[in-house]
């Protein structure tokens, strides 16, 4: 989901450095997620989609384009 998320934004022409910026944001993610217990409180406090979408949406109405870009909850099944 992370990397289409910045596949997406490559598509809409984003720079290297909001790109670099977006892969931290995963990077970061993946190695709090992966610590016990320390990584169930990191997943509520570091959302890195929600960040990457915001980083996204903002450099893309900078640039007076207008995405279709939603953040909704993801609900288990």
């Amino acid at each position: 989901m992370s990397l289409t998320l910045i596949i997406r934004g490559l598509q809409f022409g984003i720079p290297r450095e909001l790109v670099a910026k977006m892969l931290v944001n995963v990077l970061m993610d993946l190695l709090l997620g992966a610590v016990p217990l320390v990584g169930d409180v990191a997943d509520v406090w570091f959302r890195a989609n929600a960040r990457n979408v915001a980083l996204m949406k903002e450099f893309l109405e900078g640039h007076g384009q207008t995405p279709e870009v939603t953040s909704r909850p993801i609900t288990k099944t």
